[in-house]
């Protein structure tokens, strides 16, 4: 053990940044599965052992989605997925939706023609995921979140400004994505399909940005953002009649015993 605790030690940053991200990449699918409810203590040594890593690499895991929210760490408790109440997803999303607004208005008059084109690519495959899973492919979810994080990371990058990168990094939007981790296997599938009929996609986000109307770019990204805020608010509605009508079953069937 004590050797095995050594090699840990020397681990190379990019090999520790490497176990790290899969770490987290784990944990983000056990959430998203619903294996992980909101208000669950996680435990290192267990997590540890059920990745195959050592407990410094799922404490900075912790350690990560803490800064991002998703966690939340309790002094002389422990550490628990973070139960996200609407309230602090309307807070977040307003911020989001100014800062997002300022990306793609700069992102119209500074990204090259090649950026212009990858997002562009990006968008076109993120939009075909998103309309897999309205029509029932459930395991295209893992896929959608980590596209539309990579995305949306794009667009900051293509803004050419390090200060608004450094606010829209891939971390931020984790936090953003978190409650629709909660929500999707919940949300119904023909209200996800009523919402893209009239929803603004990724692709038109990235042709506005493409056209060069810094103006046009960012109220088509407002309408791209607060209408995923709408989905978000009508998954958790879906979910909690659910949850409620389970609970009645359960009432139900314990009078009847």
């Amino acid at each position: 053990m004590k050797a095995e605790n050594e090699d840990v030690s020397r681990t190379s940053p990019n090999a520790r940044q490497n176990q790290v991200e899969r770490c987290t990449s784990y944990l983000l699918q056990k959430i998203e599965s619903g294996e992980i409810g909101m208000g669950t203590r996680l435990g290192e040594p267990s997590l540890a052992r059920e990745i195959g890593t050592d407990r410094a690499t799922v404490r900075a895991t912790f350690e990560r989605l803490s800064a991002t929210g998703i966690l939340e760490r309790v002094p002389r408790s422990g550490t628990y997925l973070k139960t996200m109440l609407p309230e602090e997803m309307r807070s977040a999303n307003q911020v989001r939706c100014q800062l997002e607004m300022l990306g793609a208005r700069l992102a119209a008059t500074e990204a090259t023609k090649d950026e212009c084109q990858q997002l562009i690519k990006t968008a076109g495959l993120l939009d075909e995921l998103t309309d897999d899973f309205a029509q029932g492919k459930i395991e295209v979810w893992s896929s959608i979140r980590s596209l539309e994080i990579e995305y949306h990371t794009m667009i900051a990058r293509a803004s050419h400004n390090s200060h608004l990168l450094a606010m829209l990094n891939r971390d931020s939007f984790l936090q953003v994505c978190f409650p629709f981790l909660m929500i999707s296997t919940s949300l119904k599938q023909e209200s996800l399909r009523e919402y893209l009929q009239d929803s603004v996609t990724n692709l038109d986000v990235a042709m506005a940005i493409r056209n060069g109307d810094p103006e046009a770019a960012a109220e088509v990204m407002a309408r791209h953002v607060l209408g995923s805020l709408i989905l978000y608010e009508r998954g958790l509605s879906e979910q909690m009649q659910g949850e409620a009508s389970h609970q009645a079953g359960r009432v139900r069937a314990a009078s009847k015993s």
